[in-house]
């Protein structure tokens, strides 16, 4: 996959692949900014990319920023062609004030095929007779928990 992409800011950085092996990419914060405790803070990026036809971007918190510290990343997914802002909302789940710096990846992302859907519009009585046939089929949530091993 081909992916045409604009640095906002040539003085700073902007995104990296770490290792040959990486699932996404790192992109990196644009500037300085504190998240407060118990808040969330909106960090920019230096970074635009043109997704192709057929593939979407999905938005993560770098996983050893995630472990070592109470933070989560709102959960995103950018279309293909969305060619604004790739800013990120972060959440601050902890007691302390986290202090996010110029230059340094807080985020990642990854980039998905998307599935070809066909939807096929059905009665109600084939959607029950169909639902029927799976193993599963009403059991609601926690349902997985009530089976014997």
């Amino acid at each position: 996959m081909k992916l045409e992409y604009f640095i906002e800011d040539k003085n700073l950085k902007s995104f990296r692949c770490a290792y040959g092996t990486s699932a996404g990419i790192d992109i990196f914060a644009k500037e300085d900014k504190i998240i407060p405790a118990k808040g969330f803070g909106i960090i920019k990026h230096n970074i635009r990319f043109l997704i192709p036809e057929g593939y979407y971007a999905q938005i993560f918190l770098r996983s050893s920023i995630g472990f070592k510290n109470t933070l989560v990343c709102h959960p995103g997914i950018m279309d293909a062609g969305y060619t604004g802002d790739w800013d990120f909302k972060i959440y601050n789940l902890g007691d302390a004030d986290f202090k996010v710096e110029k230059n340094k990846s807080y985020c990642q992302v990854l980039f998905r095929k998307c599935l070809d859907l066909e939807f096929n519009e059905v009665t109600e009585e084939k959607f029950f007779e169909l639902g029927n046939l799976t193993t599963r089929n009403k059991n609601g949530f926690g349902s997985s928990d009530l089976k014997s091993l």
